[in-house]
């Protein structure tokens, strides 16, 4: 029987829960996919409520979202390319990640991870300003896992790889401070990633708002280790939820595809990224 899962905040899992798929040590068999890894954590755009973005932008988001689905998933849920390892493969049966329920004294070094993973990331290049981009895109991670430890999931690998993050369908609004502060680290982008108009989620959903892995330990595995033990965990809290997602990198599709996810909506955005929307319906 493996380890329950510890610690996090309101959304830990019950003491008697103890999670099979979840994985303390998860091990990859032969039988696995190719092995990718994902890099960007999600897209680290606008996190903006519908009345924060009527204020600066004069836009209403689209009919259908709440407040704090519009601020993720244009934020950090629209992006995660995962890349193929290059050149030699590591022996599949010599894999073990031990991923566990963060803390918030996991917080700074899982957002450093995040930073590492999305400094190139064709969303948050284009959806955070250029001028001092990596101290934006630093303080907009840390703050989004924050966020997610208080009223969602956040878990973590034990070597600061990787994390990824998930919020419950009935997620309260940030506040206004939050939100203040988050407009003024998108600066004048703010305005146009307040225009995209992304589908919103299945009712009941939860959202898989960000996942990233440092760009060192990408390819072998993690990644996919990481979105399988983060929907199992969403699920053993909330049976028969679905799970939602956007990612912007195509590499990303057939990775959650493999993970049971499948392709809901495809958004072009002008002079932008293109948003794939994807759902995972519960067995």
């Amino acid at each position: 029987m493996l380890p329950k899962i510890v610690g996090g905040g309101p959304r830990a899992l019950p003491d008697d829960v103890r999670l099979d798929l979840m994985l303390v040590e998860h091990r990859i068999s032969t039988m696995a996919p190719p092995y990718c890894a994902i890099s960007p954590v999600g897209e680290t755009a606008a996190i903006v409520s519908h009345e924060m973005t009527r204020r600066l932008s004069g836009r209403r988001p689209s009919a259908g979202r709440s407040a704090a689905d519009t601020m993720w998933n244009s934020a950090a849920s629209v992006a995660r390319p995962a890349h193929r390892e290059s050149g030699r493969r590591k022996d599949p049966q010599q894999l073990a990640f031990r991923i566990r329920r963060a803390s918030g004294a996991d917080l700074d070094a899982a957002a450093s991870t995040l930073v590492a993973a999305f400094d190139s990331y064709a969303w948050t290049r284009w959806s955070i300003p250029q001028d001092d981009y990596e101290n934006r895109l630093a303080q907009l991670q840390r703050m989004y896992l924050g966020y997610a430890l208080d009223e969602g999931i956040v878990l973590v690998d034990d070597e600061d790889r990787g994390v990824i993050a998930l919020l419950p369908p009935d997620v309260s609004a940030p506040s206004a401070d939050f939100q203040e502060r988050v407009a003024e680290l998108h600066g004048e982008r703010l305005e146009a990633v307040a225009a995209v108009d992304i589908p919103p989620h299945p009712a009941g959903a939860w959202n898989l708002a960000t996942v990233g892995v440092h760009p060192r330990s990408q390819g072998v595995g993690l990644g996919a280790a990481l979105v399988h033990a983060g929907v199992s965990a969403a699920r053993e809290v909330d049976p028969g939820a679905g799970v939602a997602l956007e990612t912007s990198d195509l590499r990303n599709v057939g990775l959650y595809e493999r993970a049971g996810f499948t392709v809901t909506a495809t958004t072009v955005i002008v002079d932008g990224p293109v948003v794939y929307s994807m759902q995972s319906v519960a067995p």
